[in-house]
């Protein structure tokens, strides 16, 4: 059983790292001048070939027990 890209929607654009100030505002222009699903895509490409950095918080470090 094969499942195409567009029956998954919701999965692909699901739960997303929360953002920082300068990542929602970021976000926020890039959705502004692309339109809200290709602004977000544009976003999250940009994060992850690091051609914006900061915009996402980093998960809190856990102690050593």
């Amino acid at each position: 059983m094969t499942i195409s890209r567009a029956q998954m929607g919701s999965q692909l654009t699901g739960n997303r790292m929360p953002l920082t100030a300068k990542g929602k505002k970021v976000k926020k222009a890039m959705e502004k001048q692309y339109g809200k699903n290709k602004g977000e895509r544009v976003f999250y490409a940009s994060e992850n070939k690091g051609t914006i950095k900061g915009v996402a918080k980093k998960p809190a470090k856990k102690g050593r027990t």
